[in-house]
């Protein structure tokens, strides 16, 4: 994957975006998921508490 960005011919998209760019949006995704993970499984558990 390097060796065809330093090349030039990935999307310009890819080309524009730096590393830091792309850890940081790895980074907010993470916490997104994470945190809809955590609803979920609070969510999941209240119900599961509340019929027994």
């Amino acid at each position: 994957m390097i060796s065809i960005w330093k090349e030039g011919t990935a999307d310009p998209i890819m080309e524009s975006m730096s590393a830091t760019a792309v850890v940081t949006m790895i980074l907010i995704l993470g916490f997104v998921w994470g945190g809809l993970g955590i609803i979920l499984f609070t969510a999941i558990r209240r119900e599961r508490a509340k019929s027994t």
